[in-house]
Formats: structure tokens, C-alpha cells, sequence
């Protein structure tokens, strides 16, 4: 995709309300800087992947780019939060989590106990042989702010903007990745994970289910539990995957789907991997630990 392509999806996103209101050269500097921009280093995780003759196998995670917390205007290099940034911190959960399930980690707490030296690029070198890349649903953070999820989610009385989006720009991305990794002589096989907040993996997956890819989103159809579960707690409390705003939401986006059971069967059987704290949580739902919900 050509950078002025990018250009045109922050203006699309700006225009919406959903980024921050930063200087536009600033955000793209970040993004296309021709030493550490995200671009750069999204497209050398996906070469290191590609160019491993061992690899057989590539896991995508739709991610959503985490926001330029806690700095509200610039985005500062130390505030970026970026997944293949290997000077950014590696204990954020939308980091341990795909290295806890991909790399076999029980216990990242006593991984990093008994491997304190360990750099994150090492981490980054690891999940790239077992085919692991996250793909951002947006290639620019937006607000982490409700006022602004419900702005970039459906609302019927004014159609879906959010939908727009995702025909418009990131099917062109996705293709290209897709098209990027058939491309290759080694036969790769593809698997989709849902890896963003809950709202936005609900809709995603409305719009997704008549994708093209869709194929390629992994299915959980032999494992009886959902991303709605309930779990105890670190302080044992009861703990639901689910509230009414979000059983309101699903509600609202079905209510002229003709099939509402049928696109709660699709929930059920591509759960969004999310913990209580509403961190991405792999092992838990691949493993079937939480319950399966009902009452949708």
C-alpha cells in the first residue's frame, strides 16, 4: 500500500474523531520513519517470518494499536506502546500473552525470574519462527476512551462508519499480507485470531463473517466455551466476560440480521481473547477454561 494511501486513512480516522488530533507529521514520522517507524518494523517481523524455511505455519493477530498513553498530544517514542518496538516494555499483556501461548510459557512472571537478561527482540525472534505477527485493525492509534469506541462502533441510526473503514482500507492491508504469504514456494497455512477490544472484535467479526479470509479465522467449534465466560478473580471474586452494553451492542448490530443465532454461533465459535482486566488472555480460552454464555 502506498504511503499516501496511509495518509488517507489517518485523514479518514481523524475526520471521524477517533485518533488523537496530533500533528499530522508527527504521526506519520512515527509511522514511516526510515529507521525505527512502526511500518519498518512491522514489514521486518513479517521478511524474518517469511524467509525461515522452518516456518510452515503463520498465526495473525487482528490487534488494534494501542494509543499514545498516558501522553495525550505527541507520540512520544517511550509512549508509544508499540508490539515489534523492541526499547518498549515487555510485560504489557498484548506482549506476554501471545508469548505465553506461542512459546509454551506457563508463568511469565517466573520466565522473566529466571531469564532477566532476555531482551524483547529475543521474544520478537522467537514468536517470528512460530509464524506470529499481530495486524492492526488500525495502523494509527485512536482514543482509549468510551465516548470514542462508541463513535467508531455501529449505531443504526446513522449506518456504520466503522464498516466503511474496514471495506475501504483494511481489507486492501489485509489482502496484501495474505497475498504477501501465498506468494511464497513453502505453502504456508493461515490462521486468523481475534486480538482487539471486545466492541470492536464484535463488529469486526459481523463485518468479517462475509470476508473472503473468513476461512482463515480459527475455529474453535470443538471446545465448548466463549470470550463471555466467568472466572474468579486474583481476589476471588466472580468476574463476567460480558455486560449489558455489550449484550446491548450485539443485540443492535443483529437486529436486521435475519439469523441472529446463527451470527451468536460465529461468537461462540471465534471467542475474542480477552481477561477480566480486558487484556488479551490465550491460554485461558484455547484451553477451554471459561463457560460458555447462553443468554444472547
Amino acid at each position: 500500500m502506498e504511503q499516501q494511501k496511509y495518509i488517507e486513512i489517518y485523514e479518514f480516522c481523524l475526520e471521524q474523531g477517533w485518533v488523537h488530533n496530533t500533528p499530522k507529521e508527527a504521526v506519520l514520522n512515527d509511522y514511516f520513519n526510515a529507521e525505527d517507524g512502526r511500518l519498518k518494523m512491522f514489514n521486518e517481523h513479517v521478511d524474518k517470518i517469511l524467509n525461515d524455511s522452518n516456518c510452515n505455519e503463520i498465526n495473525i493477530l487482528i490487534g488494534e494499536a494501542p494509543p499514545y498513553y498516558p501522553n495525550a498530544k505527541y507520540p512520544k517514542k517511550e509512549n508509544r506502546q508499540y508490539f515489534y518496538d523492541s526499547e518498549h516494555s515487555l510485560n504489557t499483556g498484548y506482549f506476554k500473552e501471545p508469548c505465553k501461548h506461542f512459546l509454551g510459557i506457563k508463568d511469565w512472571e517466573n520466565e522473566r525470574r529466571q531469564n532477566p537478561c532476555k531482551k524483547k527482540m529475543q521474544y520478537l525472534n522467537e514468536l517470528a519462527k512460530k509464524g506470529v505477527l499481530i495486524l492492526d485493525i488500525f495502523p494509527f492509534p485512536v482514543f482509549q476512551a468510551t465516548d470514542i469506541r462508541e463513535k467508531i462502533n455501529y449505531n443504526s441510526n446513522r449506518g456504520s462508519y466503522f464498516e466503511v473503514y474496514l471495506n475501504t482500507y483494511f481489507s486492501e492491508r489485509l489482502k496484501e499480507l495474505i497475498d504477501k504469504i501465498n506468494y511464497q514456494p513453502n505453502n504456508l497455512s493461515i490462521k486468523l485470531y481475534l486480538f482487539a477490544p471486545k466492541i470492536t472484535s464484535i463488529q469486526f467479526l459481523y463485518w468479517f463473517q462475509n470476508n473472503c479470509f473468513y476461512k482463515y479465522l480459527t475455529n474453535f467449534d470443538d471446545k465448548v466455551f466463549s470470550f463471555s465466560g466467568k472466572s474468579k478473580s486474583k481476589k476471588d471474586k466472580e468476574v463476567s466476560f460480558i455486560n449489558k452494553s455489550l449484550e446491548g451492542f450485539i443485540r443492535e448490530i443483529t437486529q436486521k440480521n435475519p439469523d441472529h443465532d446463527k451470527f451468536i454461533k460465529v461468537i461462540e465459535n471465534h471467542p475474542i481473547f480477552m481477561n477480566e482486566s480486558g487484556n488479551p488472555d490465550f491460554n485461558k480460552f484455547v484451553n477451554g477454561e471459561s463457560k460458555k454464555y447462553n443468554n444472547l
